[in-house]
């Protein structure tokens, strides 16, 4: 039983050369420490720093604020659309000042003039139809006068006329132009 240690210092290698390796790393570290444990003797120098001189002039200056950060609108405004339908074109950029009555928005006309123009031909099939009910009930009336016709069908035909001039009253009173 032998150590380890042993049985390597005694190979023929390391018969020499155990001293000098020994010495040398001592003086290694002896070298390292000393240096690390020395105080530096004078403060550096600092660099010189060139200066450019020249005259005073004065300018207007925009003021930039450069910063990274979060924008929150004052107030906003919530846009309900009265009527539905596809946007043709919008008529602001985000974050201009629009007022009331500004045209925002425009919605594709060609559903709503096609809606307008069967509202304009029911107004004049009501108007014709009234005037037809009207004409009826005249001519009834010379026809009650002489005895001809029934009390029953003036009546009903005097009813029409008044039931249709009433709806086309107020069919006509309609603004129809800005739909």
């Amino acid at each position: 039983m032998g150590y380890q240690f042993l049985k390597f210092y005694h190979s023929t290698w390391m018969k020499g050369h155990f001293k000098l390796l020994f010495i040398g790393i001592l003086g290694l570290l002896l070298a390292v420490f000393s240096s690390a444990c020395s105080e530096k003797s004078g403060k550096p120098v600092p660099a010189s720093i060139p200066v450019i001189v020249s005259t005073v002039t004065q300018k207007a200056v925009p003021v930039q604020i450069r910063a990274i950060g979060n924008v929150q609108a004052y107030s906003t405004v919530t846009v309900k659309a009265k009527v539905g339908g596809e946007l043709v074109r919008v008529h602001f950029t985000e974050g201009q000042d629009v007022r009331k009555g500004d045209l925002l928005f425009t919605i594709d006309p060609p559903p709503y003039e096609a809606a307008l123009k069967q509202a304009k031909a029911n107004l004049q099939r009501d108007i014709a139809q009234a005037k037809h009910a009207r004409e009826d009930a005249q001519r009834y009336e010379s026809l009650i006068q002489k005895g001809v016709v029934p009390q029953q069908q003036y009546d009903k035909f005097r009813t029409d006329a008044e039931e249709t001039s009433e709806i086309s009253y107020f069919s006509s009173n309609i603004d129809l132009t800005h739909m």
